[in-house]
Order: C-alpha cells, then sequence, then structure tokens
C-alpha cells in the first residue's frame, strides 16, 4: 500500500477540515504540539481502511468532537495492488461509504455503502469484526507494521499470519550469531507475551493497561463534575439576574409606597408635613419627581419639614436648612448660606466642594 493523503473533518480534537499530503515516497513525518491532531489523523486512517460506516456504540461516539454534535468524515487516497483509489467514510449521523477507482485519470465510483466497506478492508485483509469497530487482530499484516500510540504491543495475531512470519524469519536465521538473536528476543518475549503470541494477564502491559483504564475512568468521573458544576453556575446566575430584578421591583414598590403615604397624608389637608428621607434609594429621575412634589406641595401652603440627607436635592426646594453633625446643630440658614459654611463643607460636602447659587 501506498499512502497518498488524508484529509479529516469533524474528528475528536480537530474541528472543521484538515488535511495532509500529497506524501512523497520515502519517509514522511507529521510534526506537530501534543494534543493537536497528529494521532487523531492516524486512528482517522485506520478507520477509513477497516470500519464499517455504520458502526455504532460509545467507540464510535467518541469520535465527535469534543462537546458538539457534529459527525467525523475522513477522506483517504492510496494504492494497493498498482491501482489507486480514493475512499470516504462518514460516522454516526452522516453514515456514508464511499469507494473510488482512478480510471482514465478521473477517480470513478466502484462501491457504495456496505459493499464499499467490504471492499475496501478485503484490500489488507479477510478478516473482519462482527460489530463494531475493528480491532488489531482484523487488521490483516498491518497490525505489525502499525504500531498506533499507546499500542506498541504486538497481541494475539490473526489468522495464519503469525506462522507466516515465524516461517519468514526462521529461514532468515542461517548462524550462530542469529540464532542467538532470536533465543535473546525469545527470552525477551517471555516476559511480555505467551507462546501463543498472546499478551500476559499480569505482565507490565496489562498493568499499564489497567493504570490507564483506571486514568480515563477518573477523567469521565471530572467531565461529569465539570458539566454538573457548569449546570450549578448556570443555575446561581440565573438566581443573581431574578435577585437584581427582584431588588429592582422592591425598589419600585418602596417608591410607590413613599408615594401612597404622602397622598394619604396630604387628603387630610394638613398644615404641616414631615417627610422623613423620602428620597433615599431614587434614582434621578424620580428624585426630581420627588422635588417637583415637594414644591408643590409648598405652593398648596403647606409646610415642609424634610430630613433628608441627598444635599443636590433639598437645597434648590428649601427656604431654610438646618444642618446636624452626630445629633449636634452645626449650621442654620438660607441654601444659598449653608453650602458656603466651612463646617457644613467639612462634615458633608468635602474640601473640594464648588457652591453654585
Amino acid at each position: 500500500m501506498i499512502l497518498h493523503s488524508i484529509k479529516v473533518e469533524n474528528w475528536r480534537c480537530i474541528l472543521g477540515e484538515r488535511s495532509a499530503g500529497p506524501f512523497s515516497e520515502g519517509i514522511n513525518i507529521l510534526h506537530a504540539p501534543n494534543a493537536t491532531g497528529k494521532s487523531t489523523l492516524f486512528e482517522a486512517l485506520r478507520c477509513a481502511l477497516m470500519d464499517s460506516h455504520s458502526a455504532k456504540g460509545k467507540e464510535v461516539e467518541r469520535l465527535r468532537p469534543w462537546g458538539r454534535r457534529l459527525s467525523p468524515v475522513v477522506e483517504v487516497e492510496f494504492t494497493s495492488g498498482g491501482v489507486r483509489y480514493r475512499v470516504r467514510k462518514g460516522f454516526l449521523d452522516s453514515a456514508l461509504s464511499l469507494l473510488e477507482r482512478m480510471e482514465n485519470g478521473a477517480y470513478q465510483p466502484v462501491a457504495k455503502g456496505t459493499d464499499a466497506d467490504t471492499m475496501t478492508r478485503a484490500l489488507f485483509t479477510k478478516d473482519a469484526p462482527k460489530k463494531g469497530m475493528s480491532r488489531p487482530e482484523h487488521w490483516g499484516i498491518l497490525q505489525v507494521l502499525w504500531a498506533p500510540q499507546g499500542m506498541l504491543e504486538v497481541g494475539e495475531l490473526s489468522g495464519n499470519l503469525l506462522d507466516d512470519i515465524r516461517t519468514s524469519i526462521t529461514a532468515q536465521v542461517v548462524d550462530d550469531r542469529a540464532r542467538a538473536v532470536e533465543e535473546l528476543l525469545g527470552r525477551r518475549s517471555e516476559t511480555w507475551f505467551t507462546p501463543t503470541g498472546k499478551e500476559k494477564s499480569a505482565g507490565p502491559l496489562a498493568t499499564l493497561r489497567k493504570e490507564i483504564e483506571d486514568a480515563e475512568g477518573r477523567l469521565e468521573a471530572l467531565r461529569m463534575e465539570r458539566g454538573e458544576a457548569e449546570a450549578s453556575s448556570r443555575r446561581v446566575r440565573a438566581l443573581s439576574e431574578r435577585e437584581e430584578e427582584l431588588r429592582g421591583e422592591v425598589a419600585r414598590m418602596e417608591e410607590d409606597r413613599k408615594r401612597l403615604e404622602i397622598t394619604r397624608a396630604v387628603a387630610t389637608e394638613p398644615k404641616l408635613l414631615m417627610l422623613d428621607e423620602t428620597m433615599a434609594g431614587l434614582n434621578p429621575t424620580e428624585t426630581k419627581e420627588a422635588m417637583e412634589l415637594c414644591l408643590k406641595l409648598r405652593g398648596q401652603g403647606i409646610t415642609l419639614i424634610v430630613v433628608e440627607h441627598v444635599m443636590e436635592a433639598i437645597m434648590p426646594i428649601s427656604d431654610k436648612v438646618i444642618v446636624l453633625d452626630s445629633g449636634k446643630k452645626i449650621a442654620e440658614g438660607a441654601p444659598c448660606d449653608i453650602v458656603k459654611d466651612e463646617a457644613v463643607i467639612k462634615a458633608y460636602l468635602g474640601d473640594d466642594y464648588n457652591a453654585k447659587c
């Protein structure tokens, strides 16, 4: 097989379309930082050549881009047996499979759907998974020529492949030095594998695989916790927004209550009316309305005694101002005189206050 190019779309960490190739004869190296999609490209290549486009299950679901409902697609151009092919496969929601062959300088369709899966796989192996995704034992000769990340062990070889490899190697061992190397490799192999080529259940690889499975379990648990935390965060934000809305409603109700109390008091036709901090907490528009109400009441002949901290609001409507500091009177007089009083400026207005009358 000669690989010419690969194009991947919406596959694990790859969002959108990413391609590699055309490749040249010889050694081609994919160089990029970690977690940028190098291993993902090789996984997509294996799926294009070996897997059924209609495969289902959690393993296929993991091919989706993280946190998105997009469907993975892969397209591979390659030559096998002197013939150039192009296979395109989509999985999950965009399930499709199309095998094309180069004829007279252009790709022409050869098979679609399950037939395309079968014909593509048959170019490399006769073994096929009964369901789900393929495993190394289904890859034919590729299972010893292909070493995906985290799968350097050979494991169990399918069909007659193991016998063929042993026969080929034995035929080349012709001297004592080569036999010594073979024996050394055999002893090393016994550390990791059984005589039939299976991985030892208590070997280092099994231990490492168990650690990886445990780590993946913890990672999945952390992802679930993160999802729950994000959901809680959204609920907190929603409650905070509702709290602000309720605060606004309470403020408006408080203003309505103040207006109602003033209206009720005015209805008794008083000669003197005392207003205690009626402008506290009002916005500029509401403060202006309260000032206009005070002027209107004064115009009706009602004497007003206003207890207030909002100096900017009370000065324009007052005839006489009495200023207290810690319960002690520090000034009394007309508004224009009060704003110039040094004791008032120090206690309430600040040294940089510029009186305007």
